[in-house]
């Protein structure tokens, strides 16, 4: 009878045990959390994706414009000063061209030396100034500088005149030679671009030459700060 008794207890236990596992497991199940609005009503999973569409990145800024059609551009100048080239812009402008005004710092002809290069010592080029001016001729002893100990006769504005100069001297027996001179000068420029059908024919070429005398006009590249002026 003892072991009849033990046998239906342990089936008493295997059935309780069988039991609360089950339990467990439907409260694990119900415990999860369900997706809610905040009035507290069941939301679906696939309406609750498209209530948060995924944000669009905003467009690229688009690029400067561009002239169009082919791209002519020009400078016209030089001007001695910045008034007289911004008058000429307006003027320009007002014609239909896109024009800017710029500074340049030019090497300009300063003129033609015509010289005796220096001698060895401060005593040979004493002598030779002496012979120069015992023949009647003009010139002066360079002491300071690069130059030292040459003999200047003069710097000429005309290179005829002063080829005819060293002509002449060289023709007394003296070692004359002839450099031309430059320097550096600020001048002012007009770049001018041409916009849609503009262009520049013989007739438009000769209206400019007119309106600024004296001024040379020629075909030049376009800068990237001249094609991104708006």
């Amino acid at each position: 009878m003892k072991w009849l008794f033990g046998l239906v207890l342990l089936l008493n236990i295997a059935i309780a045990a069988w039991f609360g596992f089950f339990a467990g497991s439907r409260e694990e199940t119900s415990a999860k959390p369900q997706p809610s609005t905040a009035n507290g009503s069941i939301v679906l999973l696939r309406e609750r994706e498209t209530t948060n569409p995924p944000a669009v990145e905003p467009p690229a800024p688009k690029p400067p414009a561009q002239p169009v059609g082919p791209v002519e551009c020009y400078s016209l100048g030089a001007f001695r000063t910045n008034e007289e080239a911004t008058g000429a812009v307006m003027q320009l402008k007002a014609q239909g061209w896109l024009s800017l005004a710029r500074k340049a710092d030019e090497r300009v002809p300063k003129g033609y030396w015509v010289f005796i290069p220096p001698a060895r010592n401060a005593t040979d080029a004493k002598k030779t100034l002496r012979e120069m001016h015992a023949a009647n001729v003009d010139s002066f002893l360079i002491t300071k500088g690069p130059n030292t100990n040459a003999i200047s006769v003069g710097i000429y504005s005309d290179r005829k005149y002063a080829e005819e100069r060293r002509d002449e001297l060289r023709a007394k027996g003296f070692d004359i030679k002839l450099e031309e001179r430059f320097t550096t000068q600020s001048q002012f420029w007009v770049d001018m671009m041409s916009e849609g059908a503009l262009r520049l024919t013989d007739e438009i070429r000769h209206k400019i030459m007119i309106d600024f005398p004296g001024a040379e006009l020629r075909q030049s590249a376009c800068g990237e700060n001249f094609l991104a002026t708006p």
